[in-house]
């Protein structure tokens, strides 16, 4: 994708001289400075002096993709600068294996064709696995929440709701092309069809075990549902219309042993028709958010089988009591993420940007100013290139550096993470960079170059220092970008392309290319941190050899 317009340049020295920069490593990065050739008399190297600084201003998020995540975020959180950000979930739920096993035992005593079941149910349970650890510190098998955000100890409110809206990978207005789903998704446009059920739950890394009771006549049997790796988690008891369970699915199961199970509960693309989804949303007040496996995540179908049959010629003797315990998984099936932000910004804004995940805010860049993008461009290009066409620099090193404002800066916790002085609230510690061309989201240039991929956008910070030079101990925070292909790019004497728009946004694994044609950038995200950024104190430095 990179076109390097350097051939014209002569001369053994200045091919090594670029070779080593090129191939420098990543841990070298930063000992590449602009001045590195700077002693050999054969070259004059400079920064570039722009006439217009950048300009950048804050953008709210209208919407993003927000199907197929590495994670997803339910709940509710407010932070006093960014706003307030509420998520739910929509997901199907198919079924394990060969569907449900509404299989009929044989019995010697017993004449098979007068075996007949009767089922009850005992209770679904929406199970939602928290992202944890185990506490190494502890002397039993402990756990550590690592995915409770906001006040973690207050307690959540559910719905549960079933969906009427059938999730689809395929456009529905055509077929042959693949479906997206987008952030501000209205699931309530197709009406939901129930209310499955409600929960009041405080996460806890302790619930490890959910217990419930079985109907067995006249004794209370206890039965549990606990994980493989015995980790915790949320459960929801879908309680509200028992009704629809027994209805809908153990009434249509086969009462005898000449029905057969019906492809409803055998195969995922009838049952996904005839249930469709669940949608799982906060109602409460308590600002707290979580960010969960959703593909871990599984509904626990319980019923109880009374097996009776003809023993002796007698009809209905007591056979067998068969307890199940299915499952309805969320692992494959379609998920999406829905986001409501109010953008509410802090009261004082003054020279401040704000950068957001999970549909809250992107920051613009005009790299040569509001007017100045096609004027800068082609001066450069005059100044770069001689009469003949043929590049007249060497583009060391251009570099976009925007600083965070002094107010918001972070420090390191506990557990060497950044976050906000003063609070639990994480700090993003890497954002990305793109161009937004005419609509089309493009990586940038530099994203394929090895030496700066792995580096882009990162948190870094360095010392203050006094007049004499003497460390402050306090830091200035930054997150640095290198532009240098992507320049090169634009000065090449036979380019006609204009300086596209840049656009900031919150860092998500996946943004970064894996290939030369994963050209296009992906606006999926569920990073909930945010960032303030100083909106007068953005540096871009272009330095040059020639």
């Amino acid at each position: 994708m990179t076109k390097y317009s350097l051939n014209t340049l002569k001369g053994a020295l200045l091919f090594s001289t670029l070779l080593f920069f090129c191939t420098s490593c990543e841990n070298d990065l930063e000992s590449v400075q602009p001045g590195f050739i700077t002693d050999n008399k054969n070259f004059v190297t400079e920064d570039y002096s722009f006439d217009n600084d950048p300009v950048l201003a804050t953008v709210p998020v209208d919407k993003v993709a927000s199907d197929n995540l590495s994670e997803y975020l339910l709940g509710v959180k407010l932070e006093d600068t960014f706003g307030e950000l509420k998520a739910a979930i929509a997901t199907q739920v198919l079924l394990d294996g060969n569907g449900f096993s509404a299989t009929f035992p044989s019995f010697d005593v017993a004449d098979t064709t007068h075996i007949k079941v009767e089922r009850k149910l005992d209770g679904a349970f929406l199970v939602l696995p928290y992202y944890s650890t185990i506490d190494s510190d502890s002397e039993t098998r402990a756990y550590q929440l690592d995915s409770v955000f906001g006040d973690k100890a207050g307690t959540l409110d559910f719905k549960v709701s079933q969906l009427g809206e059938f999730l689809t990978a395929l456009n529905p207005d055509a077929p042959a092309k693949s479906n997206s789903y987008y952030s501000d998704h209205d699931f309530q446009d197709i009406p939901f069809e129930r209310t499955l059920g409600t929960a009041s739950v405080t996460p806890n890394a302790i619930d490890t075990v959910y217990y419930f009771n079985r109907n067995t006549a006249g004794v209370v049997m206890k039965d549990s549902i606990i994980l493989t790796n015995a980790s915790p988690f949320i459960t929801i008891p879908l309680s509200e219309d028992i009704a629809y369970f027994e209805d809908a699915f153990l009434e249509e199961f086969p009462k005898d042993s000449l029905q057969s199970l019906s492809d409803t509960f055998k195969a995922n693309a009838d049952f996904t028709r005839f249930f469709k989804g669940i949608y799982i949303e906060p109602t409460g007040a308590t600002k707290t958010l979580l960010s969960l496996p959703i593909a871990s995540g599984f509904i626990s179908f319980n019923y109880t089988e009374y097996v009776t049959g003809r023993v002796g010629g007698v009809d209905g003797i007591a056979l067998d009591t068969i307890y199940k315990q299915e499952s309805l998984s969320m692992s494959g099936g379609i998920a999406v993420s829905n986001y409501t932000h109010n953008h509410d910004l802090e009261d004082d804004q003054t020279n401040k940007l704000y950068l957001q995940g999970a549909g809250g805010y992107e920051v613009s860049i005009d790299l040569f100013g509001d007017a100045g993008a096609s004027t800068t461009i082609e001066k450069m290009r005059d100044e770069a290139n001689n009469d003949n066409g043929n590049l007249q620099w060497l583009v060391n090193e251009a570099v976009l550096e925007v600083f965070v404002d002094e107010s918001n800066t972070p420090e390191l916790n506990d557990t060497n993470v950044y976050v906000y002085k003063d609070t639990e609230i994480a700090f993003p510690a890497r954002l990305f960079l793109y161009r937004n061309k005419e609509g089309s989201l493009l990586q940038i240039e530099d994203y394929f170059n090895a030496s700066f991929s792995s580096v882009q956008g990162l948190l870094s910070r360095v010392e203050d220092l006094d007049e004499s030079g003497v460390g402050l101990e306090t830091y200035t925070y930054s997150y640095k970008f290198y532009l240098t292909d992507y320049i090169k790019e634009l000065i090449d004497f036979d380019s006609t392309e204009n300086m596209d728009q840049l656009m900031l946004k919150v860092y998500v694994p996946g943004d970064t290319p894996t290939t030369t044609s994963d050209v296009n950038v992906d606006t999926r995200n569920w990073q909930h941190k945010g960032v303030v950024l100083a909106a007068d104190k953005t540096d871009l430095r272009i330095n040059y050899s020639k």
